[in-house]
């Protein structure tokens, strides 16, 4: 974990998740083998915020780190895709200890 969705209205021909990983993971210190990126394609009539982004991440982070991880998606992102932060949504969410379920098991930290 952290888990990264990216969903856009105008998705790239080749959508860079390799690229955000690497990116989140150099920002943040989590080693890239622990992050996982998704990139999906929406149907939407035009919006303002065509970049809608899901941040899951186990819930031991500082506001401090959160804050950290939101800006390197966004500027991940931004780079990336060519989108201006300003059109880039990102909702982050906690996964909680015991709440998991993860290589046949129930997980805990």
């Amino acid at each position: 974990m952290p888990f990264i969705h990216v969903k856009t209205a105008k998705t790239p021909a080749k959508p860079p998740v390799g690229d955000i990983a690497k990116d989140f993971a150099e920002a943040t210190g989590i080693r890239i083998e622990h992050i996982t990126v998704t990139w999906e394609h929406y149907e939407a009539i035009e919006s303002a915020t065509p970049v809608i982004v899901d941040l899951l991440a186990p819930d031991i982070n500082s506001e401090r780190t959160v804050v950290k991880m939101l800006r390197a998606v966004a500027d991940s992102i931004a780079r990336r895709a060519k989108v201006p932060a300003e059109h880039i949504f990102i909702n982050y969410r906690e996964a909680c200890s015991g709440r998991v379920f993860e290589a046949g098991k129930i997980v805990r930290w």
